[in-house]
């Protein structure tokens, strides 16, 4: 799981088309180098499935206990609208989703099993509770596939051949045709076969994270993915494995030795990686970070439809800024800064058919507290 990991780490500054950076020259770690969302769900599928045997219904309870418990626990790296309703919802359910998010928590699947048709049954399972899409669930299983040639000797050429014929994905493209044209997207169909693409053209760890950082896109996640595979080609460098550790807190540690100690089979995970002490992990939160911060939900909210009766949480008077008066696209995630009438800043994420305004500054005593505003309206029709 270090590769997701790193390249979540690496990946981070960089994510959203505005930071994009589209070389391979690049400090690893910098200030704004984070763990998000990827890191934290990746940690929360491999102890759910640590503590399920092999029945359907009892690994799926698993995965969404571990994944709403840690979800709640570090509430803003960075979740979607949909999946931090799903989060605090207590009777969470699917909602056909073809992110990017079931590929890139499905890692721990490929070393917890030891045969490629388990590996695939685990990697849809470990999608289904939320991505039950079709695209959605491919992407998990083409990336767990992936994860369990490389770790078990297959060579680039074989992965190729293989993701290609059995997950239909066009993995014949370079870098280098990828990096003019590729925005931030967040489609398994779109994150997935650019971060497999990634990983063939590189010589090492080091080099397909920066690689695929290097092409834009979700930079996080096409770097976790990119970097899951990669672990298991090439291994971690161990000064790489320990920065990775040491910006992991205690909770979090302790999943990350459970999994060496049974998989790699190893005690050492944490030889030398400082342990945080509590669960804020507060340099994983940076304003940036959270689209839509989680405590402003209610807990007992199922689905983003019961949440548009809630008023505290949906304004339909709130004055909408004028670039939404555009069409919305139904896929793409668009985000920009926008200031309202009294001049304060909010950080506004459409995610169709939700618009999130977010306060970007702790608010001062002139503009009083400033909620999280969330508004629903019709994709590619102007908001009312």
């Amino acid at each position: 799981m270090l590769g997701a990991i790193l390249g979540d780490i690496i990946g981070s500054p960089y994510e959203f088309s505005r930071n994009n950076i589209k070389t391979t020259e690049f400090p690893l770690f910098c200030s704004a180098s984070r763990c998000t969302d990827d890191t934290v769900m990746t940690l929360a599928v491999a102890e759910g499935l640590m503590n399920c045997g092999s029945d359907e219904a009892a690994v799926k309870e698993e995965l969404v206990a571990a994944m709403q418990k840690y979800g709640k626990m570090y509430p803003r790296v960075g979740y979607g609208l949909k999946f931090s309703l799903w989060l605090g919802s207590r009777n969470p359910k699917p909602y056909g989703s073809y992110g990017n998010g079931s590929a890139m928590r499905v890692s721990s699947v490929a070393w917890l099993y030891d045969d490629p048709e388990t590996v695939e049954r685990f990697a849809q399972y470990s999608a289904e509770v939320t991505h039950n899409h079709p695209e959605g669930i491919k992407g998990a299983q083409a990336t767990a596939a992936a994860i369990f040639m490389a770790r078990t000797g297959e060579s680039h050429e074989a992965i190729k051949r293989s993701i290609e014929k059995r997950y239909g994905y066009d993995l014949s493209r370079t870098p280098d045709m990828i990096r003019p044209y590729y925005d931030h997207v967040e489609s398994c169909q779109e994150t997935v076969p650019e971060a497999i693409i990634a990983f063939l053209h590189s010589s090492g760890f080091e080099d397909a994270i920066r690689i695929a950082v290097s092409l834009g896109g979700d930079s996080d996640t096409v770097a976790a993915i990119t970097g899951s595979i990669a672990e298991g080609a090439y291994g971690v460098p161990e000064d790489l494995k320990q920065e990775a550790l040491s910006r992991l807190d205690a909770p979090l540690l302790v999943i990350y030795r459970r999994f060496a100690e049974k998989v790699l089979g190893r005690n050492d995970c944490l030889s030398s990686a400082p342990s945080r002490d509590g669960p804020s992990m507060e340099d994983m939160s940076p304003d940036a970070s959270c689209p839509m911060p989680f405590d402003c939900l209610e807990t007992e909210l199922s689905t983003a439809e019961e949440a548009t009766s809630d008023a505290s949480l949906f304004d339909e008077d709130f004055e909408l800024p004028a670039l939404l008066s555009k069409a919305v696209d139904e896929v793409k995630v668009s985000e920009f800064i926008w200031k309202d009438k009294e001049g304060f800043p909010y950080r506004v994420r459409i995610e169709a058919p939700y618009c999130i305004l977010e306060p970007i500054t702790e608010p001062n005593a002139k503009h009083g507290k400033k909620p999280c505003k969330i508004l629903k309206f019709s994709p590619r029709k102007a908001p009312d």
